[in-house]
């Protein structure tokens, strides 16, 4: 990964011109990448991840549907929006 990111600094590096401006788009476009990355790899590790009677994580039932405790908070899953949420 961090070979692709090198050379696609540096193929802006070389389309821009060697210049202070092209330094400063390569730049700004590795970081982009980089938090997009590291982003679409959180998302997709967690909603990967499973709850359930054997998941191992502490279950309660509160408000209508199962609450498991998950790395410090309460959450669910709410089948409606496809999407996880947690009480703080």
């Amino acid at each position: 990964m961090r070979r692709s990111l090198c050379i696609l600094a540096l193929g802006l590096f070389l389309s821009s011109g060697c210049t202070r401006a092209g330094w400063q788009l390569a730049g700004t476009a590795v970081n982009v990448l980089a938090v997009t990355l590291q982003v679409a790899y959180i998302l997709s590790y967690h909603d990967a991840h499973y709850h359930g009677a054997h998941c191992g994580h502490d279950p309660r039932y509160y408000d209508g549907r199962w609450n498991y405790h998950y790395h410090g908070h309460w959450e669910y899953y709410d089948p409606g929006t496809g999407g996880w949420y947690y009480y703080q």
